[in-house]
């Protein structure tokens, strides 16, 4: 896509590997808490650090904090809820496998991306794209079984987190011409602060028997009495969320997401580095071949997109289309270049 004045490709490739350096730490804390506490508590205290944070991000996106209260709470609601469902698995994910792994297997978002802009919205996807999209699951299979043994279910969370994803990035999309991306991402922490509640109430009296498995014992294990520590790195998780949600808004607005997006898969080379440091996690060398086959493919998805001038979802009437399903209400206003965020830059 051709660039607007003021794009600054350079800076925006630096806020956007900063970005994403910083939410890699925010994966290994959540993954040292995952032996000891529940996600729900995690969650709890993450929503309650970030939420006033991201009301004073959405006063730096020049709206007054009563943007908050947006007309299209439904909307953005339903949107929430589909970003809970993501990283509850993802980070169910995290509590039993490694980082770069879990990471890896996330990067197939713009693979389901691809198929539901096809499925849902009915654009037209090349030969090229889908291409990219089988060689890449092919690439999955190769990193959920490097040796052929037997599938490890908790492999497929990573897996079920992106195609969640893929759905919130499409109903982003949708609200991407009314709402900035600072209301978008305060909806989807109030919304997970919400379900993490209700599971608090569900298990945090330890009613739940826990079962051996490191990831489904993440989701059920009862409240947990915590140390200054543990409360500290909890309530950090928020803080980090949003400085990192900065830094990444700010990328995609300073040059084409095609420029910057790419740049996004350095954060599996800070997975490695950070689970290798703080865990001791090797890569292992079985998966590599997978590893990159998944990130050339996305990598190739994101080139095509490119060259057809705009990512599938905007081509050929797709903001009509989703009116016509629902997902897109009232009428698109005009709005100012400011108000621009790819909530690509959502993640966490």
């Amino acid at each position: 896509m051709p660039g607007l004045p003021g794009d600054n490709p350079m800076r925006a490739i630096l806020f956007v590997v900063a970005g994403v350096a910083i939410f890699a730490f925010q994966d290994v804390i959540i993954k040292w808490l995952s032996g000891d506490f529940p996600l729900y508590q995690v969650m709890v205290l993450r929503s309650i650090s970030a939420l006033p944070l991201f009301v004073v991000l959405i006063w730096l996106e020049g709206r007054k904090p009563s943007a908050v209260m947006s007309p299209r709470w439904p909307a953005l609601c339903g949107r929430g809820v589909l970003n809970a469902c993501a990283y509850t698995a993802f980070y169910a994910a995290l509590a039993s496998l490694p980082i770069a792994t879990a990471i890896t297997l996330f990067f197939t978002a713009p693979f389901f991306i691809t198929i539901l802009s096809a499925l849902v919205l009915k654009e037209r996807v090349g030969p090229y794209r889908w291409a990219a999209v089988v060689v890449g699951f092919i690439g999955v299979v190769m990193v959920m079984r490097p040796s052929g043994e037997v599938l490890d279910p908790v492999a497929l969370l990573p897996i079920i987190a992106s195609f969640f994803y893929a759905l919130m990035q499409i109903w982003a999309r949708s609200l991407g011409p009314y709402e900035s991306a600072g209301v978008m991402s305060f909806y989807s922490i109030l919304v997970f602060f919400v379900v993490s509640g209700a599971m608090a109430l569900v298990a945090g009296d330890g009613n739940i028997t826990e079962t051996g498995n490191a990831s489904l014992d993440f989701l059920i294990r009862g409240w947990q009495v915590m140390s200054p520590l543990d409360l500290t790195l909890m309530l950090l998780t928020g803080v980090i969320s949003t400085i990192a949600l900065t830094l990444l808004t700010q990328g995609y607005r300073l040059a084409p997401a095609s420029t910057v997006a790419p740049f996004e898969y350095s954060m599996l080379l800070w997975g490695m580095l950070l689970g290798f440091l703080v865990f001791g996690e090797r890569p292992d060398p079985a998966s590599l071949p997978g590893t990159l086959i998944i990130i050339g493919s996305g990598l190739f998805i994101l080139f095509r997109e490119r060259v057809t001038g705009t990512p599938t979802l905007f081509r050929r009437g797709g903001w009509r289309r989703l009116r016509d399903i629902g997902l897109l209400p009232g009428r698109r206003r005009s709005r100012r270049p400011a108000d621009v965020a790819t909530d690509e830059t959502s993640r966490h």
